[in-house]
């Protein structure tokens, strides 16, 4: 039995729950596009996690291949969410300062079918990374668990 030493003990679990569903005439016209919020305690980060950095990509690239976390996660992981900036729905940096319960605030996010991607920032190092999957709906509460590791590509 092969042991990943890579995978951290701790499994993140990001709920991203629907916060406003689809926006209304005055925050984007009614396109249908959606403000999600992750949320998750600082314990589930490694220690010294000074930001958040979070990335969200489509399942479908624009190279017609399917984003998987499979692909993006170890430090021999064959792609970047870098490699990919054309697609990139949305892409932030978040600092964590709360000893309580964090929020990122995922804003103009259309409904649709996503990766969601995380690095783990101790000053400006990654410290861990996690991905997950899943497909936004308004009106839905969507839960997306993502695993951590702390080997990542660089």
């Amino acid at each position: 039995m092969l042991q990943h030493r890579a995978i951290w003990v701790a499994r993140l679990s990001l709920s991203l729950a629907l916060v406003l569903g689809a926006l209304g005439p005055g925050c984007g016209g009614g396109t249908g596009r959606m403000e999600l919020a992750l949320q998750f305690s600082p314990r589930d980060l490694p220690a010294g996690t000074t930001s958040v950095r979070y990335y969200v990509l489509p399942t479908t690239l624009s190279d017609n291949s399917q984003a998987v976390c499979e692909d993006f996660l170890g430090p021999d992981a064959p792609k970047s969410v870098l490699d990919y900036g054309s697609d990139m729905v949305v892409s932030s940096e978040t600092p964590v300062t709360d000893t309580t319960t964090i929020t990122i605030v995922v804003e103009n996010l259309p409904p649709g079918s996503f990766m969601f991607y995380l690095e783990a920032m101790a000053s400006s190092s990654v410290a861990g990374c996690g991905c997950g999957s899943g497909s936004i709906s308004a009106g839905e509460k969507t839960v997306i668990p993502i695993r951590l590791v702390q080997e990542c590509r660089i």
